[in-house]
């Protein structure tokens, strides 16, 4: 099966990858070999995967429109999430912070979900077209950064939940 979707565990101890099967296969980074496989993680294809900063939760969306919560190393479900998204989810990250997951859509949005209850946060509005890819990149997890098809770059506040910039020209 095709891998469409890696992460690495911020203590470098674990590799997920998530497979066009619906599979996720956790890697030890000592032996590199796979040490757990969570068989039908998700329905359809896997399109992001992403560790919690403590590496011991495990975060991933798909095709299926869930976001699933695994612990680590075991690979157990913790929680499952219908979003409100009515298209593939495409990516996924954990802030560092520890406190909100951001998925990105083909329905053109970013949601926002907050960790301690893993209910919706905010729905970021403001691409044309599919998101691709969200990533929070400040230490403080205050901002994001998205792609879209829309050759758009967006960065957003986490706070206010507002676009702040977009760069377009890419």
């Amino acid at each position: 099966a095709k891998i469409l979707s890696l992460s690495v565990s911020s203590d470098n101890s674990w590799i997920a990858a998530g497979g066009e099967k619906g599979n996720i296969y956790l890697i030890s980074r000592d032996t590199l070999e796979v040490t757990t496989v969570i068989s039908s993680a998700h329905s359809d294809w896997i399109t992001g995967v992403t560790f919690s900063p403590s590496g011991k939760q495990l975060a991933s969306v798909g095709w299926d429109l869930k976001l699933n919560i695994f612990s680590i190393p075991d690979g157990k479900l913790i929680k499952s999430i219908i979003t409100g998204s009515t298209k593939s989810l495409n990516s996924v990250d954990w802030s560092n912070d520890d406190k909100m997951i951001c998925l990105s859509s083909s329905d053109s949005n970013i949601y926002l979900y907050n960790v301690s209850d893993f209910s919706l946060y905010g729905v970021l509005s403001g691409h044309k077209g599919q998101s691709y890819r969200t990533m929070f990149f400040s230490p403080d997890s205050s901002f994001i950064i998205s792609t879209g098809a829309d050759a758009r770059i967006n960065l957003w506040s986490t706070r206010s939940k507002e676009l702040l910039k977009t760069f377009t020209g890419y």
